[in-house]
């Protein structure tokens, strides 16, 4: 199992526990989902713990059904309907601005979350990356701004139609994992940085080493 799922496995077991800020998860993991049509939103995961996580949240604070199909190694998600109305009249009961969505201090955090367990990835710890993905340009920018109210300003780009919001750099990974309750992995990335770093050191002091040894040589020869 690759670490951006088992990441999305620890985050899916954590339950926000105030209602401002499950409806800060059920927001992230709705505005993040792909939209196949004004009435219809998909959500695919290789994880049957995060499919179950998304589910349940639409059941517990709208009511809605979540149809869930596994399609090979895949289970994809479907919410529609009279489901998606339901689920749609509660997220944008405070408008279309993240701002206006978080009502504690800690709704963002989960925004986030529920923003990564259905359109995000982690690399591996060795090769520092971590992304967002969405359809929606208006979305991708406010996310964007979002994030920067706490660390630094996040990178945008286009892929296959969709914006990707995205961190390639250890210290940034770290925060935002960190910053969504996946403090274990964050660490990880961190402790990689650190190896990184200090293995460099070594092959720098072994490089220099080297060059005056067959400095000494030449020289003495």
């Amino acid at each position: 199992m690759s670490f951006s799922s088992e990441t999305k496995i620890k985050l899916a077991e954590k339950a926000p526990g105030k209602d401002c800020c499950r409806h800060a998860m059920l927001a992230g993991m709705f505005r993040f989902s792909t939209f196949t049509d004004e009435n219809t939103c998909v959500f695919q995961t290789e994880t049957i713990e995060v499919s179950e996580a998304y589910a349940r949240l639409f059941k517990e604070i709208a009511g809605a059904t979540v149809v869930t199909k596994k399609v090979g190694t895949v289970y994809k998600n479907t919410l529609s309907g009279e489901d998606f109305k339901a689920v749609y009249d509660i997220v944008m009961q405070y408008g279309e601005n993240l701002k206006d969505i978080f009502r504690c201090s800690k709704c963002d955090d989960h925004f986030f979350r529920g923003a990564f367990l259905v359109s995000g990835f982690v690399n591996p710890p060795e090769k520092p990356r971590l992304e967002l993905s969405t359809a929606s340009p208006d979305l991708a920018c406010d996310a964007a701004t979002a994030l920067t109210l706490h660390f630094r300003l996040p990178k945008l780009s286009v892929r296959r139609g969709n914006q990707i919001i995205y961190f390639r750099d250890a210290e940034s990974v770290h925060y935002f994992l960190s910053y969504i309750g996946a403090k274990k992995e964050a660490f990880e990335v961190i402790n990689a940085k650190m190896l990184r770093e200090k293995n460099n050191e070594v092959n720098r002091k072994q490089n220099f080493d080297m060059a005056n040894l067959t400095k000494t040589v030449n020289t003495a020869g």
